[in-house]
């Protein structure tokens, strides 16, 4: 049976289970906030399933050119973000 059929929670049948490569399993959903440099939260999104950092990086930096009309000045992520295609 895939991942994605399968229940992790009979009380939030929404759960996603999220796994970090050799660390702890946990359950719930990836939320990716992006501050300003007061510590505001400008944006937030909210991912189902699992999916990888790396490839989110490149819609978070659009998402933020469509909200603002212009690429943000500096970007600061962890290392679950770094790939060679991100970097360009």
């Amino acid at each position: 049976m895939p991942a994605e059929e399968k229940a992790v929670s009979f009380f939030e049948c929404h759960t996603d289970i999220i796994v970090k490569s050799r660390r702890e399993t946990h359950y719930g959903h990836k939320v990716f906030l992006t501050g300003g440099h007061t510590g505001l939260i400008l944006d937030c999104m909210v991912e189902r399933g699992n999916p990888s950092d790396t490839s989110l990086f490149p819609v978070l930096i659009e998402r933020q050119e469509r909200l603002y009309d212009r690429p943000p000045r500096q970007v600061s992520a962890d290392g679950g973000f770094a790939s060679q295609k991100n970097l360009g």
